[in-house]
């Protein structure tokens, strides 16, 4: 069962979905600073976002 995306832009695109939200953590994404290797790093820092930036 494959979870995440296997392409690279595939990855970016799911990721960039996922934490819209969060700018800084978008912009490294974007940039590739934090890539699929790096998935771990990724959702820690958005759920450290999340904790201090809650939904409405």
């Amino acid at each position: 069962m494959q979870l995440l995306p296997t392409g690279r832009a595939e990855f970016k695109t799911a990721m960039l979905a996922i934490v819209k939200d969060s700018p800084a953590l978008s912009a490294k994404i974007a940039s590739g600073k934090l890539g699929r290797d790096e998935v771990v790093k990724i959702v820690e820092e958005y759920a450290d976002f999340r904790r201090t930036n809650p939904l409405h």
